[in-house]
């Protein structure tokens, strides 16, 4: 079992943190950096959109 990297031991209910985390766990470290450039890309926008729309990024609205 490998041990999660420090900065992802506490939960945020940020969507940046969330988006973070999954990109570490699942993305980065696996897939080209093209590919994970490519693939983080809609995230964020997702992010951004959230962002605008409720006017605030947390989760815990959602």
């Amino acid at each position: 079992m490998v041990g999660l990297p420090d900065r992802l031991d506490s939960a945020d209910d940020s969507l940046p943190a969330w988006i973070e985390r999954h990109l570490d766990l699942a993305v980065r470290g696996v897939r080209s950096l093209e590919v994970t450039a490519k693939i983080s890309r809609h995230p964020q926008r997702f992010a951004t959109w959230i962002a605008d729309g409720l006017g605030h990024d947390g989760l815990d609205l959602l």
